[in-house]
């Protein structure tokens, strides 16, 4: 990927100067897509940019701060990667635009309250939960640190009212949905549709609750658990209609419930990496993978 005429080019000798970083690590980040490859003018020649000088530099500042939170020297590599795709400043834009927040009906406490929650979201995408203070988001917010405490005694307690938010919202659009479907495989598609519109929202909460999970949070992996449980409840209640119904055969509701979510989770990443396949395509995958099986047709 070749650096634009504005950025200054710089051999490895000066990149791993300028950012503390040995060339090894440089290589490892390029191999894992955590660094852009560099513009190589022949087969042992390569160059670098701004880019990857600023790039490297974060990554210094996100494995210090790690260091201090945990004691730990070695980041998880899954961690960093969060990280870093939290620095796309496109991120911010899909999160706002998710969001699509009503501060209709609210009196003045409740619009405060839910511009406090937006703004913390925001600052999530921007940063995660454990980087962000509550002065960044009562600044954020356009507040001072002491009004935001009269709405949220702390930081944690903010971020359980954060989860709720995401997850009610997701709950009444597809409960909303579902008053017309009336066959199981309809009612599946309608809740694989909310989550996939839903998930630049419950994807950011997740990653920032993975995030703490990997630096040994306890609170954080009780969260995570809830949003699972959370996010299955209903589904599993429809797939127990569905094997009443003999729709589909004998199995573990809440289990198939969860694998039903992770597989609508891990296709709506490969739908953002390009054009290849759509919602539609990639809702008929999921349900014809677990309809069917792999099984010869």
């Amino acid at each position: 990927m070749a650096a634009s005429a504005d950025e200054t080019a710089l051999k490895m000798s000066e990149l791993e100067r300028l950012s503390g970083v040995n060339r090894s690590t440089i290589h490892f980040y390029i191999s894992e897509g955590i660094l852009p490859e560099p513009d190589k003018t022949g087969i042992t020649s390569a160059y670098y940019g701004q880019k990857h000088l600023k790039r490297l530099q974060a990554i210094q500042r996100f494995k210090g701060e790690y260091s201090r939170l945990t004691g730990k020297s070695r980041m998880p590599i899954e961690m960093l990667r969060a990280l870093i795709e939290r620095e796309d400043p496109l991120k911010r834009s899909i999160i706002s635009k998710a969001l699509k927040v009503d501060l209709s009906g609210l009196d003045a406490d409740g619009r405060r309250r839910k511009e406090i929650i937006v703004s913390a979201l925001m600052l999530y995408a921007e940063r995660g939960y454990y980087r962000t203070s509550v002065r960044d988001i009562a600044r954020e917010a356009g507040i001072s640190a002491p009004t935001f405490y009269k709405y949220f005694p702390n930081k944690r307690e903010l971020f359980v009212e954060v989860i709720e938010y995401v997850i009610k919202k997701f709950r009444n659009e597809y409960r909303g949905a579902l008053e017309e479907a009336d066959d199981w495989f309809m009612v599946a598609n309608i809740l694989i549709e909310s989550f996939h519109d839903n998930y630049p929202l419950i994807g950011e909460i997740m990653n920032q609750l993975r995030a703490g999970v990997a630096i040994n949070d306890p609170w954080a992996k009780d969260r995570l658990k809830k949003i699972y449980a959370d996010l299955t409840e209903d589904f599993a209640i429809y797939i127990a209609k569905a094997i009443d119904g003999g729709f589909i055969r004998e199995f573990d509701e809440e289990l198939l419930a969860y694998i039903i979510i992770n597989l609508a989770e891990a296709t709506y990443q490969r739908v953002s990496f390009d054009d290849k396949y759509d919602f539609v395509d990639t809702a008929e995958a999921i349900l014809g993978l677990v309809y069917y099986g792999l099984g010869p047709g």
